[in-house]
């Protein structure tokens, strides 16, 4: 117990998105990207739409592996 009768207590502070991943970030708030992006009249996926932005995970592993983000990938992304 803390004092206050809880048995657990804790507090959410502002988020920080890592620097590695803030390049990423910027890039795609710009784009205002939703689902809406790739789904059909009916509500399916169209995976043909979807595909393209695998570029995201992609620079996302980039980033998280410790190279950083690419050239190319950048591009990708500015591209989308």
């Amino acid at each position: 117990m803390d004092g206050t009768g809880d048995f657990l207590g804790y507090k959410f502070g502002p988020s920080v998105i890592p620097s590695a991943l803030q390049e990423i970030v910027d890039i795609l708030r710009a784009k205002n990207r939703t689902m809406n992006d790739i789904v059909k009249p009916d509500g399916t996926i169209d995976n043909a739409k979807a595909a393209k932005y695998a570029v995201i995970q992609k620079a996302i592993w980039e980033v998280t592996d410790g190279q950083g983000l690419t050239a190319g990938t950048k591009n990708e992304l500015l591209a989308l």
